[in-house]
């Protein structure tokens, strides 16, 4: 997929394209300018020809959903990460999993990207900080409160979270252990009206 500049994605933001992916990367998805092709300036002798930015196509509107449904929705079992020295987040070793009742509270999990909250940013900025575990963004801080849906599979070996604001996203951990995992499978479709909805 393309890198997308910021000046790209805010350009693919401002199309509030709301209709599904057609499956067709090279389609294009900015308008067409009405009144046909615009002519180009007369150069003049010698100048280098302007070139025109590249259409937005729906790889880039594809690009940004990705990158907007692995913001909202990379959870992580909280102690499963830590800091080194180095101020850079590693797998934590001594993370064993958590236990089967607290695998069950939406407190146990946070969002496994740079932190956005002002708390977890604080903890970041310590020259301390790899001695806290809450430098990553807690998913109870989530709105609107009940966007998760967290599940205990009846032999209480696996625990399950459910996104409901990117229906298709599953995050999973089986307690006890330090296996987790997360997974979407969607349309990249964001439930807006999920906050009328609870």
């Amino acid at each position: 997929l393309p890198v997308l500049t910021v000046e790209n994605a805010e350009k693919v933001l401002a199309l509030a394209l709301d209709k599904p992916f057609t499956g067709k990367p090279d389609t294009v998805i900015e308008p067409e300018v009405e009144g046909g092709e615009e002519e180009p300036p007369a150069e003049e002798e010698g100048a280098e020809p302007v070139e025109k930015p590249p259409k937005l196509t729906e790889a880039d509107r594809l690009a940004l959903a990705i990158q907007d449904i692995d913001f909202d929705t990379a959870v992580v079992p909280k102690g499963s990460y830590a800091l080194n020295e180095a101020h850079v987040v590693v797998p934590s070793s001594d993370f064993k999993g958590l236990g089967a009742t607290e695998a069950t509270g939406l407190t146990k999990y946070a969002h496994f990207r740079p932190p956005s909250s002002i708390a977890s940013l604080r903890a970041l900025a310590r020259t301390d900080a790899e001695f806290y575990s809450t430098f990553l963004d807690p998913l109870e801080a989530d709105l609107p409160r009940g966007c998760w849906a967290v599940r205990q599979d009846p032999s209480a070996t696996l625990v399950t979270l459910r996104s409901l604001v990117w229906p298709g996203y599953s995050a999973f951990h089986v307690p006890g252990t330090s296996k987790y995992g997360g997974a979407y499978f969607g349309y990249a479709t964001k439930c807006n009206d999920l906050a009328f909805m609870l």
